[in-house]
């Protein structure tokens, strides 16, 4: 698929040009009732039009190419999720409180994944603010690990098979959170919407 594909997707799920909330600040039945929404829904019900246990499916696969990583199911449906969420917590920085969660989606509306890593600062003097983490810039995303070896192994390896064995391509890197004009969700209000919001996950997030 190319952008004008994309953007003729995304627009086949989000109603252009409708706020999610009205003047008065409660959600907008014309939203909600509209074909797009009614559509959205269909897919990324409790199957994501897949079987319950695809992230299951995922995590063996990858297991049975070899990779050696931990590997968790964190998808939530109920966090807005269009994608299934499998991440691995492992990585610690030693000089600092730092926690890396690395996670890879499967959007539920196209055969598509994304990759990314979620930049934690842990914090043992509150634990109770923000469920013990204290996010980083960039909304919570580590933008500085492509030239981290341990990182770029396992990215590279996942990929591989992911490809290969379930048939997922990887979403562009150059329109991942490219702007999609008109559109907007519960969270995400029009002028910030971006591809990433539309197809795999509102926010950056990962269990604890």
């Amino acid at each position: 698929m190319n952008k004008i594909e994309f953007l003729e997707t995304a627009y086949q799920f989000y109603p252009q040009n409708i706020n999610y909330l009205n003047n008065d600040m409660k959600i907008n039945p014309i939203y909600l009732n509209s074909t797009e929404n009614v559509n959205l829904k269909k897919l990324i019900g409790v199957n994501f039009n897949k079987p319950i246990d695809f992230g299951k499916t995922v995590i063996d696969t990858l297991y049975e190419n070899g990779v050696k990583i931990e590997l968790r199911d964190a998808t939530n449906i109920n966090m807005g999720d269009k994608a299934f969420n499998i991440q691995h917590s492992g990585f610690f920085s030693s000089q600092k409180l730092k926690y890396y969660p690395l996670c890879f989606v499967f959007s539920g509306l196209i055969p598509y994944y994304h990759f990314y890593i979620v930049d934690i600062d842990i914090s043992f003097d509150n634990p109770i603010v923000k469920n013990s983490y204290k996010w980083n810039k960039n909304n919570g995303e580590l933008l500085d690990w492509k030239n981290e070896k341990k990182f770029t192994d396992v990215f590279n390896k996942v990929s591989k098979i992911i490809e290969q064995k379930l048939g997922y391509q990887k979403f562009p890197d150059n329109l991942i959170y490219e702007k999609i004009p008109n559109i907007c969700n519960e969270e995400i209000n029009s002028n910030k919407f971006t591809f990433f919001n539309a197809f795999f996950m509102n926010n950056f997030y990962c269990l604890p």
